[in-house]
């Protein structure tokens, strides 16, 4: 018999397995996630509220989806959206820092850098 951690963490490292495995399988599910995760943040904001979901969600599946290992770095422009949709990653803007955890959302007004702390999951929509 499992605990409620074990089991939890048991199911996970399966299911990454699975989708290391199945690339197509894993770009699929990521963008689904990604797309509800994004809708989540947005749909109450004044600049999204107006749009048809299915309108927000092109816009999500439209964005650069990209999987951090622990420690790698991207760099986001000035105007992106930036989910960030997995893990934990620190983020430094204008001379200041700040660690997020996922789900976190940023509409950027300056470019900014983000660097994954473990195993993370990032996308970038262009405006």
């Amino acid at each position: 018999r499992f605990s409620g951690v074990r089991w939890r963490t048991r199911w996970r490292a399966a299911s990454f397995s699975i989708l290391a495995a199945h690339p197509k399988l894993s770009e699929i599910l990521w963008k689904n996630f990604a797309a509800r995760r994004f809708d989540d943040c947005v749909r109450g904001l004044p600049t999204w509220r107006t749009m048809e979901r299915a309108a927000r969600l092109a816009v999500v599946h439209a964005g650069q989806h990209r999987p951090l290992a622990a420690g790698e770095r991207a760099e986001v422009s000035a105007g992106e959206i930036l989910l960030v949709l997995l893990g934990t990653v620190q983020v430094e803007q204008a001379g200041t820092s700040t660690v997020v955890r996922a789900p976190a959302f940023f509409d950027t007004k300056q470019a900014m850098a983000v660097t994954a702390i473990g195993a993370a999951r990032i996308v970038r929509i262009a405006r």
